[in-house]
């Protein structure tokens, strides 16, 4: 079930009746039979086994850890720590990364000897959002084991919190102890908080289904034959390609959002309007943020507290100042971490480099030459250029992750070389890639909606702001958001553009 499909919205009005008129209490089962009746509305019914097994290890490693809460039972609690880690992490090394190494053999193999297939991969059914709950659920079981947070002794809940079904797609990677407490919670219908909540579905819908989709039309035509429509052609595919990936994702982040709110669950931000961010770090604590908030706790900093890094940091600090030393032991822990970030979004070489590597090593680049600070007029034309280019260099960086493979990314960079060809500005070609003047209108109308949202959502609450409009400007707003993706939305049999790119993790 699409969320951006006529069943689901039907589906989540149901949920939301029944949520709001059954006893307080028993709100959170709501939430519980929605979500399993969601995962149980695909095809695959039995993947739902991933993540009620993936559920109960973390509630049977939780208990366990907390009867051995003494400092005689340590080891016996870092055995259930390990056996919840392991039970969890399990189903996803195995159904997402069991045919990297098979994959990067075969990808050697094709190189030297024109032989693809040395050994067969292995296939799978992913259940979808594994990546995201199992993230979620390693969250709770360290901090368990850390005594930062009580085990969950009630697995129903606990199986709530994993298959909540407005994020089961898209994520974002939610915290157990933020969301615990909310199931416990009783929620009194509040006109506001759900208004506020459709809002902002409608607004995920404008960027999903108007924009997104039109621009995987242009994409998917330049990328499907780069042998054809290469140079320019390709530099307009990565731009696009980037905007594309940001509206597909941070929209269906603003519909998952959207609907929590109606429920009044808070879910945390995934997304602050990273396209104002001047370097490729900022631009990094902007998109995705709780997958960045995760790697740096699980990743980043345990490599750091290593005892390998220590002794390597000991013995860098005998040879070069403080300050060089630390800086070369960060490096190499930004290199794990960004290693893993690019493996998180896929099994292959392409999703290591393009959403991972090369960001690690403009991130290198940028801090060994780092950006002067200017005022005034100066200083925000800087500001406007260096947003230029670090959507570049995203935009250069994302050309890999929207290849199906290293090889065919390594060929799309080869092609981009291939011609200068600025006579298609001119002479209609742009005309060939799958949208008319409306789509191309449309596109641009959009596009300035996002923008000056973005705006000012920089500086305020856009929502609040709009409801302290007059009821008649108000209801303008909404009306018109409303006809716009109405008339202009690709849906209906055979669209699967809203098929979100990040549904897959």
């Amino acid at each position: 079930m699409q969320i951006t499909s006529f069943a689901y919205l039907c589906f989540l009005i149901i949920s939301l009746i029944v949520y709001y008129v059954i006893p307080k209490k028993a709100q959170w089962l709501v939430l519980l039979i929605s979500s399993l009746v969601f995962f149980l509305y695909g095809p695959d019914k039995w993947l739902i086994v991933y993540p009620v097994g993936a559920a109960f290890m973390t509630y049977l490693s939780g208990i366990m850890m907390d009867k051995y809460d003494s400092e005689e039972g340590a080891g016996i609690r870092r055995v259930w720590m390990v056996a919840g880690v392991s039970g969890v992490l399990a189903p996803l090394i195995v159904l997402k990364y069991l045919n990297f190494p098979i994959n990067t053999i075969n990808g050697i193999s094709m190189i030297i000897s024109g032989n693809a297939e040395v050994l067969k991969p292995f296939t799978f059914l992913v259940p979808v959002g594994i990546s995201f709950y199992t993230l979620s659920l390693l969250d709770h079981i360290r901090n368990v084991y850390l005594k930062e947070e009580k085990a969950e002794h009630d697995f129903f809940k606990l199986l709530t919190f994993t298959t909540f079904f407005p994020c089961i797609l898209s994520g974002p990677i939610n915290r157990y102890k933020d969301f615990a407490p909310q199931l416990k919670t009783p929620h009194k219908f509040d006109y506001e908080r759900v208004t506020f909540g459709a809002q902002r579905i409608l607004w995920g819908f404008l960027k999903v289904l108007v924009l997104s989709s039109r621009l995987a039309t242009l994409t998917d035509t330049i990328y499907g034959d780069t042998d054809t429509y290469n140079g320019l052609y390709i530099v307009i595919a990565a731009l696009a390609f980037t905007f594309r990936l940001y509206m597909n994702f941070s929209g269906s982040i603003d519909i998952i959002m959207g609907c929590a709110e109606c429920f009044d669950i808070t879910l945390p931000e995934n997304f602050r309007q990273p396209f104002f961010a001047t370097s490729i770090q900022e631009f990094w604590r902007r998109w995705h943020m709780t997958l960045g908030e995760w790697v740096k706790s699980f990743v980043f900093y345990p490599v750091l507290r290593s005892r390998v890094f220590s002794d390597l940091s000991e013995k860098l600090r005998a040879k070069y100042d403080k300050k060089k030393a630390k800086r070369r032991v960060n490096t190499l822990a930004l290199l794990i971490l960004w290693f893993t970030v690019g493996l998180w979004h896929g099994g292959a070489w392409n999703f290591i480099i393009g959403s991972g590597l090369m960001h690690w090593l403009f991130i290198v680049i940028e801090e060994r030459f780092p950006a002067k600070r200017y005022e005034g007029v100066k200083g925000r034309i800087i500001t406007f250029l260096r947003c230029v280019r670090t959507y570049l260099l995203v935009s250069a960086a994302f050309i890999f992750f929207a290849a199906t493979d290293l090889v065919t990314g390594i060929r799309t960079y080869g092609n981009m070389y291939k011609a200068f060809n600025p006579q298609i500005f001119a002479n209609g070609s742009l005309m060939t890639l799958g949208l008319s003047k409306v789509d191309l209108l449309v596109t641009f109308m959009s596009f300035i909606m996002v923008a000056v949202v973005s705006g000012l959502r920089e500086k305020c609450d856009v929502r609040q702001k709009i409801a302290g409009y007059n009821i008649f400007i108000r209801w303008a707003i909404y009306l018109g958001l409303l006809f716009f993706v109405v008339i202009f939305g690709n849906y209906g049999p055979g669209y699967s553009a809203a098929e979100f790119i990040y549904q897959g993790f």
